[in-house]
């Protein structure tokens, strides 16, 4: 996995689209792309079946566990582009970057047919609280989550963070009154 694309300079506009979409909502509305971060979450981006990377970040640092990952679900070194640590450092949103980001869709969801149990977010402005409510959520076996104007963005990487996966588990759609 070492033959993948290198790209080392911070101003490379792959990855200011990168951090653009990590820092403001309106890149993500607009795109319809989000980012997510670190190993645990990327297994379980990848377990979804309907998902595909629009982009795969790597850095030295990633895991053995976090290269074989990449290796089973069948990317090739030239889908997956290299960066240096430091540059990984920079643009992650966490403390400790864990050498893996993945530009990845938001689900387009329809609204359910029939959901014996839904959740309406309305006004919650704190991302851990919105992430744990969604990853809550789906372990309860809600059948939808619908965020009203005024709440934080389900797809803020920390609400991403918080949710542990969840995004991936539940239908979350953003709607008016």
């Amino acid at each position: 996995m070492n033959q993948a694309q290198p790209l080392s300079s911070f101003k490379n506009p792959k990855l200011q689209f990168v951090r653009e979409l990590l820092r403001d909502r309106k890149a993500r509305e607009t795109t319809g792309l989000f980012v997510v971060e670190g190993v645990r979450l990327t297994e379980e981006a990848l377990r979804h079946p309907l998902v595909k990377p629009h982009m795969v970040l790597i850095s030295p640092n990633l895991s053995e566990r976090g290269r074989k990952l990449l290796q089973q679900k069948g990317f090739e070194p030239n889908e997956l582009i290299e960066i240096p640590e430091d540059v990984m450092d920079r643009l992650s949103d966490t403390e400790t970057a864990q050498g893996v980001l993945l530009v990845i869709p938001q689900k387009i969801e329809l609204l359910p047919q029939h959901s014996n149990l839904v959740v309406i977010l309305d006004q919650v402005r704190d991302p851990g609280n919105m992430g744990t409510i969604l990853r809550s959520a789906a372990a309860a076996g809600v059948g939808s989550v619908f965020t009203a104007p005024g709440s934080v963005d389900p797809y803020n990487p920390k609400v991403v963070r918080a949710a542990m996966g969840a995004h991936f588990h539940i239908p979350i759609i953003q709607a008016d009154w």
